[in-house]
This record gives C-alpha cells, sequence and structure tokens, in this order.
C-alpha cells in the first residue's frame, strides 16, 4: 500500500533510523521547493533544531564557493593548481613511475576527486594505520596542510590526474581546494565561508568550527563510543569542519541547487538580481569530516533534486558527502526568520 510523504512518515521513518547500536540519534528534514511541504523530526537524544557536525558535506560547500569564484571570473576550473603555490610547495606530490605528474593537476580534478591523490584520512602508512584510526583512538592534534602532503606523499598517487574512468575520494583533494580558494581570495576560509555564504544566506546556525573549547555542536560519535577532535577539526575547516542545523542545511541546499552561487554575476548583470526560486521536494542529509586554517602561501602566477537533511549518529571521519550521521542533542533553537511555514508536529522532538 502506497503512503504520502507526510509528517507521521518522516517521524516513523525517523525512528527506524535509530536502532540503539549503531545509530543512538537522528533528525531528518525533507521540504518541496516550493515550501508547500516542510517535515522535520528527530529521534533518541537529538532535537530537530540541533546544531552538528555537517561532516563531508562541507565539500559542498567548497564547491559553491569555488563556482562563485569562476562565475566571477577570479579562478578557472582548468587552472593548474601548482600556480596558486610557492615553488617547491607541491612537488613530488604525485608521482607514478618516477614521473611527476603534480603540475597537471588542475582545480576541476581536485574538485571532482578525479585528481589521483591518495585520501590521507584513511590511506595506510608504513606504520599500518591510517591517521582516521589513529585519531578514533583518541589521539587528538592538528593536521594542517603541510602534514596532509607530506603524508599524500608517503601513501603516492592511484592514477594519473584525469584519467579517464578513475575517481578516488580523496580528503587530499579539498584540502588543497581550501588552499587554492585561501590564495585566490586573501582570506581564511572559515571567512570565505561566512562571507560568501552564511552571510549571504542569513544563516544563524551555521559556521566554521574554530573554537576548540565549543562544546555546543552534538557529539560526534565513533560506533557506541564518544569522541572528541577538537583540535583535529579546528584545523581542517575546507574537508569537513562546518557546523550547522538541518533547517539551516536545507536553506544552503536550496540556493545550490538554484544556481544562486554559480549564476550569481550573470544574474546580477542580467537582471539586476539574483534568483533562489527552486522546484521540487527537497531534503538532506548530512556527514562528517575536517576544517583547515589558512597557510602561509602567498599566491603566485597560476599555470596553466530531492534532498533530506538530517544529522544521524557522527559515526567516523569516514562518512561521504550525502550520507546520514548522528549524535546526541546539545541545545534547541527556534526556526530562523524568514524560513519556510512547516507542518503541524514539525518542531516537536521525539525520544
Amino acid at each position: 500500500m502506497k503512503r504520502f510523504l507526510d509528517q507521521d512518515f518522516v517521524h516513523d521513518t525517523v525512528r527506524r533510523m535509530v536502532d540503539g547500536k549503531n545509530v543512538s540519534s537522528a533528525v531528518l528534514r525533507v521540504e518541496s521547493g516550493d515550501s508547500s511541504l516542510a517535515c522535520v523530526a528527530a529521534a533518541g537524544e537529538m532535537h530537530v533544531n540541533d546544531r552538528y557536525f555537517i561532516a563531508s558535506v562541507t565539500k559542498l560547500y567548497v564547491t559553491a564557493v569555488v563556482m562563485r569564484l569562476v562565475a566571477e571570473g577570479n579562478l578557472r576550473l582548468n587552472d593548474r593548481i601548482i600556480g596558486f603555490f610557492p615553488e617547491g610547495t607541491l612537488a613530488g606530490l604525485h608521482v607514478i613511475r618516477g614521473v611527476d605528474h603534480t603540475s597537471e593537476i588542475t582545480v576541476a580534478h581536485l574538485m571532482s576527486n578525479t585528481s589521483g591523490l591518495p585520501d590521507y584520512f584513511f590511506g595506510r602508512a608504513p606504520s599500518g594505520r591510517s591517521a582516521g584510526e589513529e585519531l578514533l583512538a583518541g589521539k587528538d592534534e592538528p593536521w594542517p596542510l603541510e602534514r596532509i602532503l607530506a603524508t599524500a606523499r608517503a601513501l603516492g598517487p592511484r592514477f594519473r590526474p584525469g584519467q579517464p574512468g578513475r575517481a578516488l575520494y580523496s580528503d587530499t583533494n579539498y584540502e588543497l581546494l581550501g588552499a587554492v580558494v585561501e590564495q585566490v581570495t586573501g582570506k581564511p576560509i572559515a571567512q570565505v565561508f561566512q562571507e560568501f555564504i552564511f552571510g549571504r544566506l542569513g544563516l544563524q546556525d551555521t559556521y566554521a568550527f574554530q573554537d576548540e573549547g565549543d562544546d555546543t555542536p552534538a557529539q560526534l560519535y565513533y560506533t557506541s563510543r564518544p569522541v572528541r577532535l577538537p583540535r583535529y577539526l579546528a584545523s581542517v575547516t575546507a574537508e569537513g569542519g562546518i557546523v550547522s542545523t538541518a533547517a539551516e542545511c536545507m536553506k544552503f541546499l536550496k540556493a545550490f541547487f538554484a544556481g544562486v552561487f554559480s549564476r550569481e554575476r550573470r544574474s546580477r548583470t542580467s537582471s539586476g538580481g539574483t534568483s533562489s526560486s527552486v522546484r521540487g521536494p527537497s531534503c538532506t542529509a548530512s556527514a562528517w569530516r575536517r576544517s583547515s586554517s589558512p597557510g602561509p602561501w602567498r599566491r603566485s602566477s597560476r599555470s596553466g533534486r530531492s534532498s533530506g537533511t538530517g544529522a544521524r549518529r557522527q559515526r567516523s571521519p569516514g562518512t561521504t558527502p550525502g550520507a546520514t550521521s548522528t549524535s546526541p542533542a546539545r541545545r534547541t533553537s527556534s526556526p530562523a526568520p524568514g524560513t519556510a511555514p512547516h507542518c503541524g508536529r514539525c518542531f516537536e522532538s521525539f525520544g
């Protein structure tokens, strides 16, 4: 028997997510593009307005920034990234059979995970353990870009940049992409997020995690064990260090898929404003990853529809964008001014 999408359906779905073993808490938000349908429910220890680490969904925010820079003419997708770093900084990063392909890597390769660079987080070091395993075992420490590059060199690339039919999900790509953004704008990536996205969309509960003493985001978990990684998360913004809520993730997603960032310049010149209308149902899901700080470099010459937003238990830094993740609740907040109307019980929290 078919069932309509309504608040009860969303509520039941979230309750089924929480099994008490691998998932202790969840929040799920579903909206139509025209906001005629808007439902949200939470289960377990979370409430619908809790802040949580959106993890690798952060990479979509980096993509939005890149596309805006491209639209403004400040960056090109075929720009070779080696031109954004001092000479020698990336030397030997992508060597296959004695040939260094580093100079071939472009912005597009990083954004599409087709650079061939290894994922420093889950790649196993000569010691036999990955960075992820060390962190999840309780070894919380910062991972600046220099350390990430050294690890990537030791792990070695998986294929040539842009090799047909090959792709590899790699946090290394987005750490480099964040550094490129910082060189183009001359600003830390956290500030770029605030100016390009958070401020523009009026997001009040969304920010780049930087204060190691900030305990407002929902608790991270690895399996059933709580994990605290404030030093690590404060060091790796571009890869997964954004904190947000289900409601504000939804607001961003609607703007992203409406082309607000990639078409901004063209819309302003052609019509005097931007359009943020979206059609079709929409919802979002969250994941978990890292954040980065601006490096010491200065920019050198260049070379070369339906979605759902939710937080399920933040199980590990290995979650991919679009996967759900969960955490216990820490705080609740009322819906931001100007948000869409919601169905009857949308702001209830179900325990």
